[in-house]
C-alpha cells in the first residue's frame, strides 16, 4: 500500500514537471515563417504576361511552429536589398513596418503588390526577396525558412505561327496587348493549334476580338498606338 501511495505521488510530481516543461518549451520558442512548397518552395513566380492588368496583390502565406494564442501577434519583415534586385516603389510597393497575426491563428498571408509599368519586366526577371526579422512575439528559433523570393516579369513572346497562321488569317497586326486581350477575353490559357476543326474556333475568336476593340475603341498597344479593329479575317 506504501508503494503504491509513493508511486502516485511521484506520477504527479513527474507530470506536474512535464507540463511546466512543455509550457516552458513553447513559450519560448514560438516561430513564424514563410509556409512555401510544391513549386513554390525556393521562390513565387509571378508574370503578367497573359494579363493586361498592370498590379497584382500576390498573397505569401505564412505558418506557426507553437501553440496559437488568444491575442493578435506582431511579425517583422524586411526586403533583403542584398539578394533583390527589384526596386521599391518601381516594381513592388513598399513593405508595411510590421504585419498581424491574427488570435486563435496558426496562419497568415502577407500581401506583396508588384507592378508591371517598367519596360524592364518584358526582358528581365527582377527579384523581391523577403526576409523575417525577430522580434519578442516570434524570436525565431526556428531556422528553417525565413526568406521567400517572390520573381516578377512581365515577358511574352509572339507565337511562332502568328505571322503564318494566327495573325495573318484571323487576328491582324501582332501587339502584345492585344495578345493579352485574346486571351483573356476569349477565356484561353493560349492559341489553340491550327487545324480543321479549329479554324471554326479561331474564326470565331478572330470576330469575338474586333466585336471588342470596335465598342472599346479606341485601345491602345504597349506603344501606346490604337489597335485597329478592322483587319480582315479570312476563313
Amino acid at each position: 500500500m506504501r508503494n503504491i501511495l509513493y508511486l502516485s505521488v511521484f506520477l504527479a510530481v513527474f507530470g506536474v514537471a512535464c507540463s511546466t516543461s512543455d509550457e516552458s518549451m513553447y513559450e519560448g520558442s514560438s516561430s513564424i515563417y514563410f509556409d512555401l512548397s510544391g513549386n513554390e518552395i525556393d521562390s513565387i513566380v509571378y508574370s503578367f504576361a497573359k494579363t493586361t492588368d498592370t498590379s497584382h496583390i500576390i498573397e505569401i502565406p505564412l505558418e506557426i511552429a507553437g501553440y496559437a494564442v488568444d491575442y493578435d501577434r506582431e511579425f517583422l519583415v524586411v526586403v533583403d536589398k542584398d539578394l533583390s534586385t527589384a526596386e521599391e516603389g518601381k516594381h513592388f510597393e513598399a513593405l508595411n513596418s510590421s504585419y498581424i497575426l491574427p488570435k486563435d491563428e496558426f496562419t497568415t498571408v502577407l500581401p506583396l503588390t508588384v507592378y508591371s509599368t517598367d519596360k524592364l519586366l518584358d526582358s528581365v526577371v527582377v527579384d523581391v526577396v523577403l526576409r523575417l526579422v525577430s522580434n519578442d512575439d516570434f524570436p525565431n528559433n526556428f531556422s528553417d525558412r525565413q526568406l521567400a523570393r517572390i520573381r516578377v516579369s512581365n515577358m511574352l513572346s509572339k507565337p511562332s505561327m502568328w505571322d503564318v497562321v494566327y495573325g495573318r488569317k484571323y487576328f491582324g497586326t501582332w501587339s502584345k496587348t492585344k495578345y493579352k486581350l485574346i486571351l483573356q477575353i476569349c477565356e484561353i490559357d493560349d492559341l489553340p493549334p491550327y487545324n480543321g476543326p479549329n479554324r471554326y474556333l479561331l474564326k470565331g475568336y478572330g470576330m469575338k476580338m474586333q466585336n471588342y476593340f470596335r465598342e472599346n475603341y479606341p485601345v491602345y498597344d504597349e506603344n501606346n498606338q490604337i489597335i485597329d479593329p478592322n483587319w480582315t479575317i479570312i476563313f
